[in-house]
């Protein structure tokens, strides 16, 4: 099993728990990658799919703590908090624009 390590403020560990859970998952599955990478290929395969998955459970996890309470100081402020929100901050940036 993958060690780590986070401190998080006592007022919010039960919160964070399930972030915290699914970043061991991702570390328990990319040492467990790395382990079999020069061995048994099915097991370096099912780390790599809980890899995959744990990046993007924990990713929609972190989605989920977006501060909501930041609307209402300003119209202005408001307006870019819901583009946001309602798509993608970063657009990609591809030869073919």
């Amino acid at each position: 099993m993958a060690k780590l390590k986070l401190s998080v403020h006592s007022d919010f560990r039960e919160e964070a728990q399930p972030l915290l859970d699914a970043l061991q998952h991702i570390a328990d599955s990319i040492e467990g990658f790395y382990g079999y990478k020069l061995g048994c290929q099915d097991k370096m395969e099912a780390n790599y799919n809980a890899m995959i998955w744990g990046s993007n459970h924990l990713a929609g996890l972190v989605s989920k703590e977006r501060p909501s309470d930041e609307f209402g100081y300003s119209e202005e402020q408001d307006n870019k908090l819901k583009q946001l929100l309602d798509g993608p901050p970063f657009a990609p940036d591809t030869p073919y624009d």
